[in-house]
């Protein structure tokens, strides 16, 4: 009890900061605020220091983006699941923060046909300024992942490295890089594959199989055994690597006839190549301090979210901590609100006067919440208005959706963009 009171009076604080207090913070918060990753809890870079040494002058870095992201509809109806938000950062953006601090100077990102205007805008000012970025959007249907990568290829490159857009990762992508090399020139791999151990390794889906692709590996590092999405019951001691969806390829392999084919990288090249012994592929452990969580599905783009409030995941979180447990980006009015830490609010945010934010909540850029309103352990999206009186707890409300006024939405509720719920005054 005495933390809890504790945690109350911290955030009574922040409701009585005044003006100038504000404006001050800002004004430190606006420092590099391009570079808008910050975190207490997190050593990790947002960009190199600028005598670091870039690596991978042949190497391509393709980021896989184009995911439709149908387990987390309704958010993505209207952008790529690479641009869902955690804690107000896209994990496209975190992945790219990853890859610039790691010392690659450009990346690649194989994009649909058409993405959303705002959403996308919103990313591009956020990419790292040490990383140069190209965009490939779809021309034609891609044949898959493996199809996707090979519309993407530099002819100038000998390997290319692929991260999957709709990971949620940390790892020593340079590790992964020396290590290939070391194998290839050993034992001519053509590949080698991050691999971790997830919580939920053994929980089935619907049809009884994980939602990994698993492999083993001999005491080399070879690995001698991939299946994509086997039953939970045959993932056993000895089998039970989950792939962590990056791995570094050599680019012959798309010029190989056995695979002129492929369409998935996971059952039409690992498969085949690894089981009928076709080509020397490698295992990676992810690290000590790594990880990869797979977002899919809306339970876990919630928990995702809080997880990183919370700091169970060590991830950064976008802005300055003005207090413990309190992420403010610049522009944020608070009007005399009560905000209960961990707390993340973005750029442009009003909260009013008699509204209590928090715990566990992330703000997305330009939200208004009004008077009297109570939010908690929730994700709301950037330029939602919730309307006096509303309650939103346990839920995730998507971009620019209207909550009117005194409605309390139901908890475990997941809004799509642009709705609107209830009375909303004319004049709001």
């Amino acid at each position: 009890m005495r933390g809890v009171l504790q945690t109350v009076a911290q955030s009574s604080i922040i409701g009585r900061i005044t003006a100038a207090e504000l404006g001050q913070q800002q004004a430190q918060a606006a420092v590099g605020a391009r570079d808008r990753c910050y975190s207490a809890n997190e050593d990790m870079p947002h960009r190199t220091n600028s005598r670091s040494r870039s690596i991978g002058n042949d190497v391509q870095v393709i980021v896989l983006a184009r995911g439709k992201g149908e387990r987390l509809r309704p958010f993505t109806l209207n952008r790529p699941k690479a641009l869902c938000p955690i804690c107000n950062s896209s994990i496209l953006n975190r992945l790219l923060a990853q890859i610039g601090a790691a010392g690659f100077r450009s990346v690649t990102l194989s994009l649909p046909s058409s993405l959303p205007t705002e959403d996308w805008a919103s990313a591009r000012r956020e990419f790292p300024r040490n990383l140069e970025v190209i965009e490939r959007p779809a021309l034609k249907p891609a044949n898959g992942s493996f199809g996707a990568v090979r519309q993407c290829l530099d002819s100038s490159c000998s390997r290319v490295l692929v991260v999957y857009g709709d990971s949620f990762l940390k790892s020593d992508l340079a590790r992964l890089l020396r290590r290939h090399d070391r194998w290839h020139l050993k034992d001519r791999a053509v590949a080698t594959v991050l691999y971790h151990r997830p919580d939920d390794l053994l929980v089935p889906g619907e049809d009884g199989r994980t939602y990994h692709g698993i492999m083993s590996c001999e005491k080399s590092g070879r690995v001698n055994r991939f299946e994509e999405k086997p039953l939970v019951s045959d993932v056993k001691p000895g089998f039970d690597l989950a792939n962590a969806a990056v791995f570094i390829i050599e680019r012959s392999v798309f010029r190989d006839p056995l695979f002129r084919r492929a369409a998935d990288f996971s059952r039409h090249f690992f498969e085949p190549a690894i089981n009928g012994g076709a080509q020397v592929v490698y295992g990676l452990e992810i690290g000590r301090d790594g990880y990869r969580h797979d977002l899919g599905g809306l339970q876990r783009f919630f928990e995702g979210n809080m997880n990183v409030l919370s700091g169970r995941w060590k991830a950064p979180i976008p802005g300055r901590q003005i207090l413990p447990g309190v992420w403010c980006e610049p522009g944020v009015a608070l009007k005399g609100a009560t905000v209960i830490p961990p707390v993340a609010i973005a750029r442009g945010v009003s909260l009013h006067p008699g509204c209590v934010v928090g715990p566990m909540v992330a703000l997305g850029d330009s939200c208004i919440v009004g008077e009297n309103v109570r939010v908690s352990n929730s994700v709301v999206m950037c330029g939602t208005y919730l309307a006096p009186g509303a309650e939103v707890l346990d839920s995730v409300i998507g971009a620019h959706c209207r909550v009117g006024q005194g409605v309390l939405l139901p908890p475990h509720s997941f809004i799509g963009d642009f709705a609107a719920l209830g009375f909303i005054p004319s004049n709001s």
